[in-house]
Parts: C-alpha cells; structure tokens; sequence
C-alpha cells in the first residue's frame, strides 16, 4: 500500500490558469458541459443531478479509473514523492469537481492513500458564456462540430401557455430564461409540466401514446440572459427518444388488439397468457429498465405511466433498449423478458409484427399469416389523406392493385420485386408482418442518403450528419426521391435542403442501392436507397434545414467513435443508416 499524499486541485479555466500539477485532466473538450442544461447550470458538484449527470457521462469513469492508475504509475517511480493532480473543465462547478470527488474517493477507498482534495472554484459565481457569432462570410452560419451544445428542446402547453407569449411562437421568438431546456427531449420534467393548467391535467406517457396529448415541444437555442430563441417546432413524439416510430406503432397496436382484455383477440389471449404467468419477473425487469432510464437522465415517473397503456411493459422496455447495460439489472435478459408477452402474441421482436425467418419468403406457404395493418391515420380515407396528398408526401391511391403504372415502377426499381395474385406489391425481402402503407407511396418508396466525409487523415476525419426532427436521433441528411426526379438529383438537393452544403460540383462516389430496414416499412410498402459518399478536404459550415433539427460534423474513425461522439452531444445515432455509413467506412478503408 502507498503511504504518499496525494493532492487533488480541481478548478475552473474560465476563472484563471490550471495550477501546477504533476497530472492535469482537462475535460472541457471530449465531456459534455451540464451548464448547457438550465435545470443543473445553477447547481454544482454538491447536488445529486449535477454528480450523476456527470457520473453517468460515457467516459467519465473509464477516465477516472486511468487517472487513478496514472498516480499509481507515479508512485511506483524510484524517486516517488507526493503526486499532485489538477482537474478542469469550464467553470469548475460541475465536470471538474465531481471527478475529483470521484477520483479521490476511488484512490482513498480502493488504495488506501491519503488524499486532500480542494475545489478551487466551486463556489465562485457561474460564468455566462456568450454565443458565438456565424464564421466570416458564411450566410447559413457558423459550423458546428461534435463538441458544441446541441440543439434544446422545451415543451409548452399548447393553449394556456402559449397565449400568454407575447405574439405567435414561430422561429425566431425570444422566450424567458425561466423555461427549462434539455437536449434530449425524454429528458424534459414532462411528469410535472401540464398541458391544460387551468384544469391541472398532466401530460402523461399514456396522452402522448393515445394522440391526445396537446402539448408543444419546440426546439429551442439559448441565448443566455436573453432566454431561448425558438428555431422550429419538433415532433410532440420526440419526447418518446429514439425508438419513437417504434413506441408509438406498438401502442397502436396494443390498443387494436390488447385493449386490456383478455378476450379482445386471440393475440390478446396468448400475450396475457404469458404476462400474468411471468409478472413476478416482468415487475423486476421493469423496475430494471426504469432505473436505466433514470440514471441517463430520462423522467422514469413519466415513463411509468406508460404500463396502464394496454400492459405496457414493453413500451418501457423498447424506450430503454439502447440503455441497456448502463445499469447492472437492466440486461438483454431483462429486455427479453418484458418482450415476451409480445412475442408469444405473434407481434414479433420488432413489437411491429415480426415474421420468423423460416416463413418470411413469399414462395413458402404460410397460411396462418394474418399481417397487422399499420396505416396511419394521415394515410386513411378521408380527411387525413386528402391532407397529405394536398402536402405532396402522398399519393392518392388507396388500393395499390389500382395503380396506372405499377409496370413502369417495376421496372425503374431499384431493387426488383413481384406482385401477388390481386397484382398488389409484395416487399422484396419477403414477409413483413405488417401490411398497409405508412410511407408516401405503394410499392418501392426511392431514397437518396449522401454521406459527406472530410478530413484529410484519419484522426482528423468527419462526417456530416443531421438531427432527425421526428425521433431525435443523428442521421445521414437524405431523403425521398420526387417523382420524376434522378438519384443524383436527389442527392443534391436533400444535402442542400438539410444541411445548406451544396456539392452539386462534385460526383460521389456510389456506395449501394439496397433496401433500407425502415420502421415504416410494410408487406406493400417499403424504402429502397441509393447512398453515396461525397468527399471534401474539410468541414464547411453546415445549418439544418427543411426537417433537420440540427446539422454537424462528428469524427468517423469508425462507427465505435461515431457512436461515442454522438453520446457525448446527448444524441444517438439513427440505426436504419448504421450499414450505409458501415459501408462508407469499409469504402474509405479500400482508399
């Protein structure tokens, strides 16, 4: 055991100079500030949130588990003495602090040294951070890279709140500062914000989940002392997180065919055949998830009022698979076990109505096979179609058998496919559980997704990606092919329409034209792209547009990096474009 003092100084670099230390950690580049945060910007490392907010942080405890094998390292010198540590970050309030609590908690408890620990700065006044102005000569702003503040998202109530602003709240609006402000929606205190506050009715997973929610979630920037400037509306489904299309596709299934009642259909039957035989672990599973949920940040009170839609269980389940491992109960068991009434229902893995890979070919009979439709409202008969088909996403037919020309698209499609005996589409890949049409169009529905990359080495590469509005995660900026439009075409303008990056000079190089796994894909309708890798000797200024949330450039070393870049920005990547951007690197490796 080491018997030398160890002094650990924490502070800020916005308050002076880092003191002289035999080991200086700086986080304030690679670990996202909570001062970005309203709800925690006035707290420190003292208070709970601020301490697991940054705890939690991917990263964080790898760091602090090398720092203290570094002052190891140190004593193991011949020539040991006492080891002096500095650890900053902006302000020293919040990252700096809390790892030096952590990183001499971990050397006095797990090593047995003497540690003085002093947070320099912890108590000196916040330090407002003024924003940066758009770069010289760029119209569409400054550029943005992985490590400044993503874009923040508020709700307001949809009538009483939003008539007390005052004039319309459109983009450019100024709102108070005493608005709290995250940048991943599931993280808004949505269990206390109400939406109709004269009645004091509150907005819950379930409303969300049932359409009658009347909330509005804006995207918001802040402007610090003069509040937040709104840059767009966002998707009211954004509060679901990533897995939204999913959420809200299971809910709708649940309540056609579960409805809380056993006798409701014989899915109904099976699904709570299996709930009620495994509820002692479903429950253990589920506190499991929420737990996940609460230690990245995510109201779980909110989440679980979810459970009272239909079961409900694997709402939860869904909303906290991409955080699963982050605490120990919550592993894929867990997840399987609350997805096990759902499976034993026939809906399938992916809760839209899954087809074992044994019966998914078209030429394999199957005939128990009873696909479950998932045609949206805005795509029915009535009112909601004529309104999209008025937007100009949708065409109008409502029989897909009944198209002019069904010949002429099966021969300009990108990947090839048949028609069944009525002479309607039949997806390509071959059962999908789901039929129906939840895209614009019948059959193949053309895409175009350019992957921009710049940087001239390795360690100095990047990609281009957007925030998608409809479910918060990072995307590749692309798009649907208009009708009469080209591929290349497309590429084009989807880019410019994202992004503001116009490369109309350049040719990409094509990386594939594949099906894409879309949530909205059915046995009638489905989405087939080309993607192609554009590439640039750097980043330009890039500022989202049309239905991005935002725009910026994230390393692109490989998709590990990716991944950890886009945790640090508070995002996660959007999984459909996981294998295209695979594809992009396996193609830049080949250069």
């Amino acid at each position: 055991m080491h018997d030398h003092e160890i002094t650990i100084t924490t502070f800020g670099y916005l308050h002076g100079p880092a003191p002289a230390a035999h080991l200086t950690v700086d986080l304030r580049e690679h670990f996202r500030d909570p001062h970005v945060d309203p709800a925690l910007r006035n707290l420190t490392a003292r208070d709970t949130a601020v301490h697991e907010a940054v705890r939690t942080t991917p990263g964080i405890l790898a760091l602090v588990d090398a720092a203290e094998h570094a002052v190891l390292a140190y004593l193991d010198g011949p020539s040991a003495g006492p080891v002096t540590i500095a650890v900053g970050c902006a302000g020293g309030r919040h990252r700096a602090a809390t790892v030096g609590d952590l990183l001499a908690t971990g050397l006095s408890e797990t090593h047995g040294l003497a540690v003085t620990l002093t947070h320099r700065d912890l108590d000196k006044p916040v330090v407002d951070r003024p924003t940066a102005e758009p770069a010289a000569g760029s119209a569409a702003g400054r550029m943005r890279v992985v490590d400044q503040a993503a874009p923040m998202y508020v709700t307001l109530a949809d009538r009483h709140t939003l008539a007390s602003l005052p004039g319309p709240v459109e983009p450019g609006t100024m709102l108070g500062s005493h608005l709290t402000a995250v940048t991943d929606p599931r993280r808004l205190p949505v269990g206390e914000l109400v939406f109709e506050h004269h009645y004091g009715n509150r907005i819950e997973a379930r409303t969300l989940l049932d359409g009658t929610a009347t909330a509005r979630l804006l995207a918001v920037r802040d402007r610090g002392p003069d509040g937040w400037e709104v840059v767009g509306d966002a998707p009211l489904a954004g509060l679901l997180g990533p897995q939204a299309d999913e959420i809200l596709a299971t809910a709708r299934i649940a309540r056609e065919y579960l409805r809380g009642d056993t006798g409701a259909s014989p899915e109904a039957a099976r699904y709570y055949a299996v709930a009620d035989a495994t509820g002692e672990a479903m429950g253990a599973c589920l506190d499991a998830a929420l737990a996940a949920l609460a230690a990245a940040g995510v109201d779980a009170w909110w989440w679980s009022t979810a459970v009272s839609c239909a079961y409900g269980h694997e709402l939860v389940a869904i909303a906290a698979r991409d955080l699963i491992g982050t605490v120990p109960a919550w592993t894929a068991a867990a997840y399987d076990t609350l997805m096990a009434p759902w499976l034993a229902a026939g809906f399938g893995v992916d809760a839209l109505g899954g087809v074992p890979s044994s019966l998914r070919s078209w030429s394999t009979p199957h005939p128990a096979y009873a696909p479950v439709d998932i045609t949206p409202p805005e795509l029915q008969p009535g009112e909601g179609l004529d309104a999209s088909v008025a937007a100009g996403w949708a065409e109008p037919a409502t029989d897909p058998a009944a198209l002019p020309d069904l010949a002429e698209r099966q021969a300009a499609a990108l990947i090839g496919y048949g028609l069944d005996a009525e002479g309607r589409p039949l997806h390509p890949a071959g059962r999908t559980g789901r039929t129906g049409r939840n895209l614009g169009r019948w059959g193949e529905n053309a895409a175009a997704d350019p992957i921009v990359v710049a940087g001239a080495g390795l360690a100095d590469r990047r990609v281009l990606l957007i925030r998608r509005a409809d479910c918060g995660a990072w995307a590749i900026p692309g798009g649907m092919v208009d009708p009469g439009e080209t591929a290349p075409a497309a590429l084009v303008r989807e880019l410019r329409e994202e992004t503001g990056v116009d490369l109309a000079a350049l040719t990409p190089h094509v990386l594939a034209r594949t099906l894409v796994a879309d949530p909205r894909e059915s046995d009638r309708a489905w989405v087939a792209t080309t993607a192609a890798l554009y590439r640039l000797p750097a980043p330009v200024a890039a500022v989202a547009g049309d239905d991005a949330a935002d725009a910026g450039w994230f390393p692109f070393t490989d998709l590990a990096a990716l991944e950890e870049a886009l945790q640090r920005a508070g995002g996660t990547l959007y999984a459909t474009h996981r294998p295209l951007l695979a594809a992009a690197l396996e193609r830049l490796a080949s250069d």
